[in-house]
């Protein structure tokens, strides 16, 4: 390669099928080799890089940009064109991958980039999301000038995290091939919010006392049985009517297929009724759901509260954990657990649902459900701390 043949192209705009080939294609015709692209979609913003050699065409940096104009136009894109000479990768270059990830908060990325500057540290790449109060992040790091040991180095980014409550993988063999790596959303609050579910209470007539009396006194890890217990004999299709109402927000869509791409497998453990969390895990495409089962009688299709306490303890998040881990081979650190426990929000971080009230009213309204059955979902679908509605 000629270095004054040698040009990057960049730019941005709104994504649109075949941009990538309405791009290549014109520098292709013009007798352009594309040696280096990275291309990505956020948000429906489309983001390009290529490094393209024109030695065998001949052309110029006036010509590149020209060439560049014209295909920005026919693309409907802001791209520009300068010369590029390329630095040599060093023979002595150290990578490290670094997998920053947990509940949300301002100054993560700042901290963990000013970290790795003070010790020398060149971030080659990377890519973060931060969504319904989770983050995560990945850099891929060289580490061939770093003022400190590595052994140091990833004391003192596990520390620095530490002090954000995010936990840090790093990874310094192999950085290419990442290990597994399963995020699971460990849940207790409810996912109605309190707005909603005092709204269903306030329609359906439920006083704040028949919570308490409810719920109030019962230790936090028996409160789903007596969630349970309000919903005996209801017919199990009601349940997934009112399972049905709730869907997932578009920024939980979003990030837990962002998580996907990141190379996560994903699993949600909560004592909500198994009716809610199977349905999120079929539409978000969580890889391992475990919720509250209630089982029905075959005959009259009624629910049974018999094995609840049994259902209960095998959604329990230290038996699901361990089922995991012993399933599928992982080691204590491939696992990340997001918890709500922490108190922060009305609603747990990562998951979180939209609700349709009118169907809930509307079987309210029926007789389908009473209100002793609404006390039931409130608690069936997590209750917030302390045991309140």
């Amino acid at each position: 390669m000629a270095a004054d043949r040698l040009f990057v192209i960049y730019g941005a705009g709104n994504d649109g099928i075949g941009l990538v080939g309405k791009i290549t294609t014109p520098l292709a015709e013009a007798g352009g080799n594309i040696v280096d692209l990275r291309q990505d979609v956020l948000h429906g913003l489309f983001t390009i890089y290529l490094v393209v050699d024109f030695t065998a065409a001949g052309l110029d940096l006036e010509g590149c940009r020209r060439l560049t104009a014209s295909i920005a136009e026919n693309a409907s894109l802001t791209l520009s064109a300068d010369r590029f000479t390329p630095v040599p990768r060093s023979a002595e270059k150290t990578n490290l991958l670094c997998i920053l990830v947990g509940e949300d908060r301002p100054g993560i990325a700042a901290k963990i980039s000013a970290t790795l500057s003070r010790y020398n540290i060149n971030i080659e790449f990377s890519k973060m999301i931060a969504r319904e109060g989770v983050f995560l992040m990945e850099l891929l790091v060289d580490c061939s000038r770093a003022a400190i040991p590595l052994e140091n180095l990833e004391r003192e980014i596990v520390s620095v995290m530490a002090e954000l409550k995010i936990k840090a993988v790093v990874q310094s063999q192999d950085v290419f091939n990442k290990k597994k790596r399963w995020l699971v959303f460990s849940f207790s609050k409810s996912f109605l919010g309190s707005e909603t579910a005092a709204e269903i209470a306030r329609q359906t007539g439920l006083e704040a006392a028949a919570v308490t009396k409810a719920y109030g006194g019962k230790e936090r890890g028996r409160a789903p049985l007596a969630a349970a217990a309000l919903l005996e004999g209801l017919g199990s299709e009601v349940l997934d009517k009112v399972a049905a109402a709730a869907a997932p927000t578009p920024d939980t869509q979003e990030l837990v297929q962002t998580l996907k791409t990141f190379g996560y497998r994903v699993a949600l453990v909560c004592p909500a009724a198994d009716a809610l969390v199977g349905r999120m895990a079929r539409l978000l495409g969580i890889d391992s759901g475990c919720g509250l089962a209630l089982e029905a009688d075959p005959d009259t299709r009624r629910l049974s509260t018999e094995t609840a306490a049994e259902a209960l303890e095998r959604c329990g998040e230290e038996n699901f954990l361990r089922d995991l881990a012993r399933r599928e081979g992982l080691a204590p650190e491939e696992i990340t657990v997001i918890r709500d426990s922490s108190g922060a929000g009305d609603v747990p971080p990562g998951i979180r649902l939209e609700w349709d009230l009118k169907t809930i009213l509307e079987l309210y309204n029926q007789r389908v459900l009473s209100r002793d059955n609404v006390l039931g979902l409130l608690g069936s679908f997590g209750l917030p701390s302390g045991g309140r509605a």
